[in-house]
């Protein structure tokens, strides 16, 4: 109708996470919020009996082209008068099971319709660099005080299984009671002390346990490989094929050894170069060196320091760990 009035607008938004802590963001080229990075979400349609959280999960797959999103659980809301229009924000946090980070190519129709320009995962921390939206930042400064990764990832789980089974499970009083119970356990998780990631194996000696620690990112196998046995005599070396689990395992684990990271530049299945990885090492762990190790030559004459050229001999790689002239 032509003069129906609305009492309110009604605003979905999900701040979304992935199983290595890694947030979902929006780049906006257009419109309202022009230039910065935001949240995904939209209103919802009420007077089609559609529930906040339910318009939450449609936005999600709509803006980010993904499925699967589960554990939606409200982490605030705000309220605004835009044109004499009272507007109500709903933000949930929601859980993406995935571990590993992908490219996603967002539809032309999307681009066109919501002005949206790219979408990319980061680390809540690496995010708050960037241009945001006033409620993309102010949901991930809430999230950066909460619960470590691993209790987080235990809470995700927890309440991915419970909107699985609000969604399933028809006796209402039973999913009232499986609902006291994952709270409970969620508040248990909250309360108790977490042990950070280590490196040590089970067959390691006392001796090696007491050496210093060398990460290794490089996704050729034999050239892995090669390193990591040729570091041994010097250094433990903690191998990944890729920057994005390296960071992963950065955020969770104790640095107190960790001497030095030897990052490739290129890699078949991340989207993160060497280059990108050292600008956020040296943001998060100014006290750890990151060297780029290359075979790009142009690559490696463009770089002041911190990095070493493919192949090269242990002795050299050695002295650019310790930070010793070659």
């Amino acid at each position: 109708m032509k003069n129906e009035h609305k009492t309110h607008e009604v605003i979905a938004i999900s701040l979304i996470r992935n199983t290595i802590g890694q947030i979902l963001l929006v780049y906006k080229a257009k419109g309202q919020d022009k230039g910065t990075w935001i949240l995904p979400g939209g209103h919802s349609e009420p007077t089609k009996g559609e529930l906040v959280n339910d318009a939450a999960s449609r936005e999600n797959i709509e803006e980010t082209t993904l499925a699967g999103f589960a554990g939606y659980r409200l982490l605030f809301h705000l309220e605004d008068i835009k044109n004499g229009q009272p507007r109500i924000f709903f933000i949930y946090e929601s859980f993406y099971p995935e571990s590993t980070p992908e490219k996603i190519t967002l539809p032309k129709k999307i681009l066109k319709t919501e002005g949206l320009e790219q979408i990319r995962w980061f680390y809540p921390e690496q995010a708050l660099n960037l241009k945001l939206s006033p409620i993309a930042r102010s949901a991930i400064q809430r999230i950066i005080g909460q619960k470590s990764s691993l209790r987080r990832r235990s809470a995700d789980r927890l309440h991915a299984l419970l909107s699985d089974i609000e969604r399933s499970v028809r006796d209402l009083q039973l999913v009232g009671q499986i609902r006291e119970s994952i709270e409970s356990l969620d508040r248990l998780i909250d309360q108790s002390p977490v042990q950070e990631a280590t490196i040590k194996n089970d067959g390691d000696t006392q001796e090696e346990v007491k050496k210093e620690v060398v990460v290794l990112i490089e996704d050729e196998e034999e050239v892995r490989n090669m390193t990591q046995e040729a570091l041994r005599d010097n250094f433990r070396v903690v191998a990944f094929d890729n920057p994005t689990d390296a960071l992963g395992w950065l955020k969770q684990s104790s640095l107190s050894q960790t001497k030095a990271i030897l990052v490739d530049n290129h890699f078949k299945n991340d989207l993160m170069t060497g280059v990108d990885f050292k600008e956020q090492t040296d943001t998060l762990y100014p006290m750890i060196k990151t060297i780029i190790f290359t075979g790009d030559l142009q690559l490696f004459l463009s770089l002041e320091n911190d990095k070493l050229l493919k192949p090269a001999r242990i002795k050299d790689i050695i002295q650019a760990i310790k930070g010793e002239k070659t």
